[in-house]
């Protein structure tokens, strides 16, 4: 990823070094200790995962409208948790919203237990929990309020 962006000119080599020498031995993303240094944004680490690995990056998911049977795959929990959200099922295929769409363990569950083969998109954690704060919680209280009455 960092080769990414240094070819693309987000950052420079001298950057990417400084970076790699803090990323030792701390366990961390090579994209979240340039976000901790104040040289990338998470949409510039979104765009390069994609341009990287070939996975779509979306953008604006909050504001699209979504089929009730598409929201219900994932709960908001889990949604959170793994910074995932449900995009559109195709031809039995989930498209799905991912901070880490290298993420293939959840890629994997989500898909066996909803019976669907699921395509990556990538997009920003930020991106995800909007969506979720929209959709999924929004769908939960509105469940709840009727359950009242």
């Amino acid at each position: 990823m960092g080769e990414i962006l240094v070819d693309a000119g987000i950052i420079t080599p001298e950057t990417l070094q400084n970076a790699l020498k803090r990323q030792r031995g701390t366990g961390k993303r090579l994209g979240q200790i340039l976000e901790e240094m104040d040289v990338l944004l998470e949409e510039d680490t979104a765009s390069a995962l994609g341009r990287q690995f070939g996975v779509r990056q979306v953008k604006g998911i909050a504001r699209f409208s979504y089929p009730p049977e598409v929201l219900k795959l994932i709960t908001p929990e889990e949604a959170l948790s793994r910074f995932i959200f449900p995009l559109k099922i195709e031809k039995k295929t989930l498209y799905l919203a991912m901070a880490n769409p290298l993420d293939h363990d959840t890629a994997q569950d989500v898909g066996f237990r909803n019976g669907l083969q699921v395509t990556p998109c990538v997009t920003t954690p930020e991106e995800i929990k909007a969506a979720v704060n929209r959709h999924l919680l929004e769908v939960e209280n509105t469940a709840v309020k009727e359950d009242r009455w």
